[in-house]
């Protein structure tokens, strides 16, 4: 398990791992957003999936073996993560067409890291960027100290030595979110993902 401070980044090397073995990393902050970024390099070698969520939204096991602790229940829901901040943004705006936008926003999610886009992969957001700056809140206007957890799940689809960066960013509420992304879409930086 690694517990990052804001502002702090963690290089995690991965040595030899053999084809169809898998690593699993916990990476968890009290304050503001994880981003991570698989090295491009092996984007042939790995496979990379995610969860992620805010540990109010789970529920978790509990078990004697404190290595054990903190794990979702096998029970525990996730959901691949559709929405961009500009949709959730409009969800929460029409809160009365969209009665049950809590719940969805604050459902875990899981997914899988494209190598093709590039870039970090952000806490609740679907855009890779190569900055990472874009961590967004579940819901708007949450705080930015709470406890959030990502799990990333590294498969070997052929022996490979390879790494993962893992930072803390500012965590953005979707309202700036919204914005920023009408400026990247108007910009044309990633029409290609849309």
């Amino acid at each position: 398990m690694y517990k990052l401070t804001t502002d702090s980044t963690q290089k995690i090397s991965i040595s030899n791992l053999q084809a169809g073995e898998v690593c699993n990393y916990r990476i968890e902050t009290d304050c503001e957003g994880i981003v991570f970024q698989p090295d491009q390099a092996s984007s042939s070698k790995v496979n990379v999936t995610w969860i992620e969520f805010e540990d109010d939204d789970v529920e978790f096991i509990s078990s004697s073996n404190k290595d054990n602790n903190n794990m979702p229940s096998r029970e525990q829901k996730f959901i691949y993560y559709y929405y961009t901040p500009f949709e959730l943004y409009s969800f929460w705006e029409n809160k009365q067409i969209f009665p049950d936008f809590e719940d969805m926003a604050k459902t875990p999610r899981k997914g899988q890291y494209d190598f093709t886009q590039g870039g970090f992969k952000a806490f609740n957001n679907v855009y890779q960027l190569a900055s990472g700056s874009n961590p967004t809140m579940e819901i708007f206007d949450e705080e930015h100290c709470k406890r959030r957890s990502v799990y990333v799940t590294v498969t070997a689809l052929e022996t490979v030595s390879t790494s993962l960066d893992v930072q803390v960013k500012y965590i953005n509420s979707a309202k700036i979110g919204q914005a920023a992304l009408g400026l990247i879409l108007s910009t044309g930086i990633l029409m290609n993902f849309i």
